[in-house]
């Protein structure tokens, strides 16, 4: 889910602005600048995107299942 989230990175070549996905990041994937075809290699260097990552998605599928089993309770 929150990993398709978009934030924006400048080109450290020319400085153009553009975005790239947090999962791109937590994976380290290199990138285009889209003016300059510079190759820029994200860098999650102390894993703090990918655990984030990892413990929001955690806490969306506990509430998902915290839900679920309210809407039983209620039927019940």
């Amino acid at each position: 889910m929150l990993e398709k989230s978009e934030i924006e990175i400048s080109c450290p070549e020319c400085k153009r602005t553009f975005k790239v996905m947090l999962k791109q990041i937590a994976n380290e994937e290199e990138v285009t600048c889209l003016e300059c075809r510079k190759i820029i290699h994200l860098k999650d260097s102390d894993g703090s995107v990918r655990k984030s990552l990892q413990s929001v998605d955690k806490e969306l599928r506990n509430l998902k299942n915290s839900l679920k089993n309210i809407d039983l309770n209620f039927r019940i």
